[in-house]
C-alpha cells in the first residue's frame, strides 16, 4: 500500500510546480508505514519543497524519530484513526488490537511539537451500544486532540463488518450502503439510528466541554426542535471556547 518515495516526489513536484499548491494532503491511512530509511529519503527530497503538509497514521504506529523528521520537513497537522475507545470491543469487532494505555503513551510524543493533532472516530458499529460509545469519548478526553471527528459507520460491500451486520439481522444483504452517510442504516435494538445520529453530532461537545455540561449535551442529542435549540447553544459555547476547528454538523 506504499508508493515509492521517488513516485511520491514526482507527484509532489507536479502539484508544487504546475498547480502552485500551497498545502499538501497525503491521502494514506498510515504514512508511518514507511521505514525510517524511507522517511529519511522523503524528508531529504522534500527539503526544497517548503510546503506545509498533512498526513495520517494510527496512535500505536507513532514513532518519535519519524515524527521529528517529518516536523522538520514541514509537517503541519497529523490525523490518527482511533475508531473506538473500548479495548475489548475494538479488538473483537473492529479488529484493531492495541491497548488504550499504549495509545495514550504514544500520543504523548506530540506534546513536545507545534503540530496540530486530530483523532478520527466512528460510532454505530454492529453491536455497539451508547455505553460503549462513551468509552470512545473518554479516550478522546484523555488524549485531548486539537480536533476530533466522529463518522457514522457505513457497512460497505466486501468488508467483514458488513457481513457481521447482516448476520446479526441489522440490515438486508442486498442493501447498497450510501457513501459518507449522515445517518446509520443499521436497525439495532440497543443503539437506534436516532441515538447514533445524536451521539455523532454531539461528539466534540462531550470531548471538550466540562463533565457538568453532560446533562445538557444529552438533551442536544435529540433531533427535535428543543434538542436542536440546545445543540446550537452548546455549539456556540464550544466555538467561543475552542475556536472554529470543526463545524461539519458532527
Amino acid at each position: 500500500r506504499k508508493k515509492s518515495i521517488s513516485k511520491v516526489m514526482e507527484d509532489i513536484r507536479y502539484f508544487a510546480d504546475e498547480m502552485k499548491a500551497e498545502y499538501i494532503f497525503f491521502w494514506a491511512d498510515n504514512f508511518f508505514a514507511y521505514s525510517k530509511k524511507e522517511i529519511d529519503e522523503f524528508c531529504e527530497a522534500y527539503a526544497d519543497i517548503k510546503i506545509p503538509f498533512f498526513c495520517q497514521t494510527y496512535p500505536t504506529t507513532l514513532d518519535e524519530y519519524k515524527f521529528k523528521r517529518l516536523v522538520d520537513a514541514g509537517l503541519h497537522k497529523i490525523n490518527m484513526g482511533l475508531e473506538h475507545g473500548n479495548e475489548k470491543f475494538r479488538k473483537k469487532v473492529v479488529n484493531r488490537v492495541y491497548s488504550n494505555k499504549k495509545a495514550i503513551e504514544q500520543t504523548k510524543i506530540l506534546q513536545s511539537y507545534d503540530v496540530q493533532c486530530g483523532l478520527a472516530n466512528i460510532v454505530g458499529f454492529p453491536g455497539e451500544t451508547p455505553e460503549l460509545h462513551m468509552d470512545t469519548v473518554k479516550l478522546n478526553r484523555i488524549i485531548q486532540p486539537h480536533t476530533a471527528s466522529c463518522s457514522i459507520f457505513t457497512p460497505f460491500h466486501g468488508t467483514p463488518l458488513r457481513k457481521l451486520a447482516v448476520k446479526l439481522g441489522y440490515m438486508e444483504d442486498d442493501y447498497i450502503a450510501p457513501a459518507n452517510s449522515e445517518g446509520s442504516i443499521l436497525n439495532m435494538p440497543d443503539f437506534t439510528k436516532e441515538q447514533i445520529y445524536g451521539k455523532a453530532r454531539t461528539f466534540n461537545l462531550y470531548v471538550k466541554l466540562p463533565l457538568n455540561r453532560y446533562k445538557d449535551i444529552e438533551k442536544a442529542e435529540d433531533n427535535t426542535p428543543e434538542g436542536d435549540r440546545i445543540w446550537e447553544e452548546l455549539k456556540q459555547e464550544y466555538f467561543e471556547k475552542f475556536g472554529d476547528v470543526k463545524d461539519d454538523g458532527h
